[in-house]
């Protein structure tokens, strides 16, 4: 596959995604985490896929739900013959796509060079060597990108590894996207500040025990209708400094990816607010041996929390009390 060719089946897959959500171009741009000004470019067949930063392209990949090596392969962006890109060639791309949004002479005012040289930069036969150009130009094209320096010159290939916190964050968040939801979920609850918080509050000698002096070995299985990370966190968190549940044993799932089987489990976490929810279909059918918990939204009726009352352990009206639970014995 030729760039050209590259070029249009990316287009291809970008007006699919438009079509079959029914986006506008602005909330295809916020999903994919670009400014609408670069989407545009991309649909005009502007960008080459294989030179979007790791960051984007996973982010395309988890919004097309396909796994980034699927991706990879269908744009066929290591393709035999495709020779590898240098600072060169990603020093142009990176002009052009700071050139989205603004003209040729707006991006040279704000970087103190003339329009005639951003147009050498991107468009002259004879390649740019970012290597020698002057610090302070290599700074401002940074800035413009919100970028640190160390972070650009990684990029351009100019320095192998991140040198300060702020370009190791950058490729922290690189590498998250490509994790699976569960282990977002727990990313997300170890960063989680109120977590912190939460956890300082334990007694100081306690947490001097073992793990397993500190935690119990429940299982919990917590079954969301689709992935959603802030309630996940919620749960887990709960369940880990209120009930000191091992959270090495917490699992989290959605309904379309619920396990074949639950034999380790021992409780499972529903969260159900609207009468529609598939959660209600799922409890009346599921087979499981262990303790069913449904979280329900106070204002779901009577009738539905009928329903499922006879198929579950217990339901919780939210507000949670999670001291109360702890006596439960389904967490003892």
């Amino acid at each position: 596959m030729g760039l050209e060719e590259r070029k249009k089946k990316f287009v291809a897959l970008l007006e699919e995604l438009l079509k079959k959500w029914n986006y506008t171009q602005a909330q295809l741009a916020k999903q994919l985490g670009v400014s609408p000004s670069s989407l545009t470019r991309w649909l005009q067949g502007k960008i080459d896929p294989a030179a979007l930063e790791t960051l984007v392209f996973t982010r395309i990949a988890q919004v097309i739900n396909l796994p980034t090596d699927s991706l990879v392969k269908s744009l066929q962006i290591l393709e035999a013959n495709q020779a590898p890109r240098d600072s060169s060639d990603r020093f142009t791309d990176f002009v052009e796509e700071m050139l989205a949004g603004q003209s040729q002479e707006q991006l040279g005012n704000r970087l103190g060079v003339s329009q005639k040289t951003i147009s050498t930069w991107i468009n002259s036969e004879q390649k740019i060597d970012p290597g020698k150009m002057p610090i302070s130009t290599i700074a401002l094209l940074a800035k413009e990108k919100s970028w640190t320096v160390e972070r650009l010159l990684g990029y351009l290939g100019l320095k192998e590894q991140p040198e300060n916190e702020a370009d190791l964050l950058a490729q922290i968040q690189s590498q998250t996207i490509r994790l699976s939801f569960p282990s977002q979920v727990k990313l997300q609850i170890w960063f989680s500040r109120e977590f912190e918080n939460n956890l300082k509050k334990l007694d100081t000698q306690t947490l001097t025990q073992t793990k397993s002096n500190i935690f119990n070995d429940r299982t919990p299985l917590i079954i969301l209708e689709e992935e959603n990370i802030t309630i996940a966190s919620r749960y887990t968190a709960d369940l880990i400094i209120n009930l000191q549940i091992n959270p090495d044993n917490i699992q989290v799932t959605t309904i379309p990816k619920l396990p074949q089987s639950l034999d380790n489990i021992d409780v499972l976490i529903f969260d159900i607010s609207t009468a529609d929810s598939p959660s209600i279909a799922l409890i009346e059918e599921i087979d499981f041996k262990g303790n069913i918990l449904v979280f329900a939204d106070p204002d779901l009726s009577q009738e539905i929390i009928g329903r499922i009352s006879n198929r579950v352990t217990e339901v919780l009206l939210k507000p949670i009390d999670w001291n109360e639970l702890k006596a439960r014995v389904y967490f003892s």
